[in-house]
């Protein structure tokens, strides 16, 4: 949870497994709100899902890589993401700018 410069918007970023059947591959999701108190729904940082296996320690730090900050009046999101299958976390990096 991180509040902009201004204090006038409020923005929320977590992983969530609502969209995977077996309960296991998450999306990074986020949620605004512009008077501190009522947030939108929520939406998808990603239209893929990350499995969280795949990160090279069996899914020991997927959690500990997340953050968003605030940039005048846009939110920036980092998070893990394993959607190559690669193993080879220090080059997957998914990131995304909301407005």
């Amino acid at each position: 949870v991180k509040a902009s410069a201004d204090g006038a918007r409020v923005a929320v970023t977590w992983l969530d497994r609502r969209n995977d059947p077996a309960n296991l591959k998450y999306q990074p999701f986020v949620a605004l709100t512009a008077n501190g108190s009522n947030f939108n729904l929520g939406r998808p940082l990603s239209a893929a899902q990350s499995n969280p296996l795949n990160d090279g320690f069996n899914g020991s730090f997927m959690g500990d890589y997340r953050t968003h900050v605030w940039r005048n009046q846009s939110v920036y999101a980092v998070w893990m993401d394993s959607t190559t299958g690669t193993n080879n976390m220090q080059d997957e990096f998914g990131g995304a700018r909301v407005k």
